[in-house]
């Protein structure tokens, strides 16, 4: 029970312009992950895309996140991944959360090379039954 309904409820009253303060808004998780992931690896997720994807295609690998902008010069930039890309793994597990991703690079030794595996779009027709080709590769977090 806040101090302003104790206060009604037992009948007290409170100094003219009281009022309850406003809760305070917590930043969104996913959002401050996402900037920590783009700020280390220079690379923006679809995020909303890639949950929409999951929810509705049944693949192999129900999971990853959309690569939606590679900073130019940027670690993923040199480990060649592509707009387009899906991220599915990371360090041998797959990426479920941008918050559990942003957790792994942050505990990532500094200059360790860490292995990772994305789906490409092949430029193939629409009838293919494989229209992905997964990458493998290692990426070294600064």
């Amino acid at each position: 029970m806040s101090a302003f309904h104790l206060a009604i409820a037992l009948g007290c009253s409170l100094p003219i312009g009281w009022a309850e303060a406003p809760p305070v808004k917590q930043p969104d998780p996913e959002q401050v992950s996402a900037a920590s992931i783009q700020k280390a690896l220079g690379v923006e997720f679809a995020i909303a895309e890639s949950k929409i994807r999951r929810s509705i295609t049944s693949t192999k690998t129900p999971y990853g996140f959309k690569i939606n902008k590679v900073a130019k010069d940027s670690l993923a930039a040199k480990a060649d991944w592509k707009v387009g890309d899906i991220l599915l793994e990371w360090d041998g597990k797959p990426v479920n959360s941008v918050v559990e991703l942003d957790q792994a690079i942050n505990a990532a030794k500094v200059g360790a090379q860490v292995k990772y595996k994305i789906a490409r779009k092949k430029d193939v027709s629409i009838w293919s039954r494989q229209p992905w080709e997964y990458k493998e590769g290692t990426i070294v977090p600064k």
